[in-house]
């Protein structure tokens, strides 16, 4: 495949949300005002649905579509924001200058080096409003948020496709399209999502010197990245004091298993685009507890070394039970795992009680593409029990003539 089909979006037309997958641009035309306007929202969020939607699936007992920590809201948090709760009475600190100042000790980087948000997609939607990028490369399947934020802020996406052949992973002519797309404004993710996968130190490493010779903006998304075994190793904090056109994105969320509290931080020397980024923001966009869970959790160091032992040794249980199932897994280091499988696994594991995360909806893949979070092993084994009943049905359908797979290659 060469770089110019690697990076040329698909340009058909979704038949269910009517958006061209190259432009994200819905097609739809007749429709005025107000119903064109809801018409559009619908599509949207249709198009940018992801995991986490288990209160709106009936009777689900395992949600393995969300990727936060299996080991749950850390004991000591939780305690805290019990003892705490008097603090709801008072507003936010709308500065966040406790939590900023732990995360200034923790990271050993200037407090005036970070921003605090509402979450990753409040921060991603802050950068877009405020650096205003022109033409912005992303890589696909990734997550949905850059797409969204960008496309608001008017930029122009290019999208550097991964390949199936290669576990989704970043290849060597990625350096290539880089000098022939000429973005503004970069995102990488460290790792990956849905793959899992790193981006390979020296392949990284030239990707920034790149960047920051030719002032392209560099964001790396390292949200999931304090999840993966030795994954500081691979961060480009250490770099942010040498290059003001580079910025780490981090998140709670996923860390410790807090999505529902929304907190996040971004950490680069560019002080005046964080000044800029802070006035796009909300009055007291971080919640008083969320700010306080926040500091309790940088003190839990145990948890977190709990956390990865788990995650490794739970996450090589999971693929090999995958994989002796026949089904096809995307190597990973993060807590989750991208598989392939040509049987309609995702509704029948509903009907069961369990959630996965259905990935035809990324950009770049297509059906019989899934994702699902590393639990605990009973939960692990309950899944895999529950797939052998579904492939188990599949056969019996194809026996007596009832076919439910479907072609989903690239």
């Amino acid at each position: 495949m060469s770089a110019e089909t690697e990076i040329s979006a698909e340009t058909e037309i979704s038949a269910e949300t009517g958006i061209s997958a190259e432009t994200g641009i819905s097609t739809e035309t007749g429709i005025s005002g107000k119903t064109a306007e809801g018409e559009r929202r619908m599509q949207e969020k249709k198009r940018y649905r992801h995991g986490g939607e288990a209160d709106q699936k009936a009777a689900v007992r395992l949600d393995f579509s969300i990727n936060v920590n299996p080991l749950g809201l850390p004991r000591g948090v939780k305690t805290f924001l019990q003892e705490e709760v008097d603090a709801l009475t008072k507003y936010p600190d709308p500065e966040c200058s406790r939590l900023r100042e732990a995360l200034s000790k923790h990271f050993f980087l200037p407090r005036e080096d970070i921003l605090c948000g509402n979450g990753a997609s409040e921060l991603l939607m802050l950068l877009a409003l405020a650096r205003k990028p022109k033409k912005v490369l992303l890589t696909a399947p990734s997550f949905f948020g850059y797409e969204r934020a960008f496309e608001r802020s008017g930029a122009n996406l290019s999208f550097y496709f991964l390949a199936r052949e290669d576990h989704f992973a970043i290849r060597e002519d990625y350096l290539s399209c880089l000098q022939r797309e000429n973005p503004d404004l970069v995102v990488l993710t460290q790792p990956a999502n849905p793959a899992g996968n790193l981006i390979a130190e020296e392949r990284r490493m030239r990707i920034w010197r790149y960047c920051k010779e030719h002032g392209i903006f560099l964001l790396v998304d390292e949200c999931f990245l304090s999840l993966v075994k030795g994954g500081e190793d691979h961060t480009m904090l250490p770099f942010l004091v040498q290059d003001p056109n580079l910025m780490v994105l981090r998140a709670f969320t996923k860390t410790y298993a807090m999505p529902g509290l929304r907190l996040g931080f971004v950490l680069s020397s560019n002080l005046s685009l964080l000044l800029q980024m802070a006035s796009y923001q909300p009055e007291w966009s971080v919640s008083v507890m969320a700010q306080q869970a926040g500091i309790r959790a940088l003190q839990e160091e145990t948890y977190l070394q709990n956390s990865l032992h788990l995650i490794a040794e739970e996450r090589d249980f999971l693929r090999r039970g995958l994989r002796e199932r026949g089904i096809e897994v995307f190597f990973s280091e993060a807590n989750f795992l991208l598989f392939f499988t040509d049987k309609d696994v995702a509704e029948p594991l509903l009907k069961k009680g369990i959630l996965i995360r259905d990935c035809s909806n990324y950009r770049g893949l297509k059906r019989g593409y899934y994702r699902v979070a590393v639990k605990k092993r009973k939960e692990n084994e309950e899944l895999l029990r529950a797939l052998d009943e579904v492939l188990e049905e599949e056969r019996t359908g194809e026996i007596h003539g009832v076919h439910t797979s479907f072609t989903g290659r690239n």
